[in-house]
């Protein structure tokens, strides 16, 4: 009698095991996903590894507080978990900023939570095109034109996407003032220039600080 509760607790936990979803499973569904949304020709830009910050959820215990797990390969998700976000690096090789990261976000019926954003993809790239936007020498012409002219540092036009706006910007830091805080660091007052990547059009001028630390 007691070798048959023993087998049965056995064969129990085994079902309950095989019952679990596997982590590579999830992540070859998110592929799957991620080739619907994009197609066959742009996967090739697309990459998942081990330590880029996926993750999963479970589901909020009584308090409301919801845990979340690391997403590794080759292993079992937890019983209770209620979603899994996937992430992606998107990084087109032949303009430097042309990058993003993007979440495959699954859901306990291995359903979609929601759509697979997109929209820091450019049309040139959609189109197999060649860029449109204005090159780093046009940026810095327009920084030229409209920052401050100091002896101070000014970064060189860096292209990123504004999530907030939805497009592809240079941004450029330009130092007006400079001075040692009492923790040693160079502080002091800049401005930061905005320029759609497109059109070349001044989008923001604002004035900010630099290297002050908050506590």
């Amino acid at each position: 009698m007691k070798y048959k509760i023993l087998l049965l607790l056995l064969i129990v936990s085994l079902v309950v095991q095989a019952q679990k979803t596997k982590t590579n499973e999830i992540i070859d569904l998110s592929k799957k996903y991620l080739v619907q949304a994009v197609g066959d020709d742009l996967i090739k830009y697309f990459e998942h590894t081990e330590d880029n910050g996926s993750y999963y959820k479970l589901e909020p215990n009584r308090f409301g507080y919801q845990l979340t797990k690391t997403l590794f390969s080759n292993r079992k998700l937890k019983n209770k978990w209620s979603e899994v976000w996937v992430r992606y690096n998107f990084n087109f090789p032949e303009i430097i900023g042309v990058k993003y990261a993007v979440w495959i976000k699954i859901n306990r019926n291995l359903g979609l939570v929601e759509d697979v954003k997109l929209n820091y993809i450019p049309d040139f790239v959609w189109q197999n095109n060649q860029s449109n936007f204005i090159g780093i020498e046009k940026a810095i012409e327009i920084g030229n034109e409209n920052l401050t002219k100091t002896k101070l540092k000014r970064t060189k036009p860096e292209l990123i996407f504004d999530k907030f706006k939805s497009k592809y910007v240079y941004k450029i830091l330009n130092r007006l003032s400079q001075s040692l805080s009492n923790y040693g660091r160079e502080t002091g007052e800049m401005e930061i220039l905005i320029i759609d990547a497109l059109n070349g059009q001044v989008i923001e001028n604002n004035r900010s600080h630099y290297g002050i630390l908050i506590r």
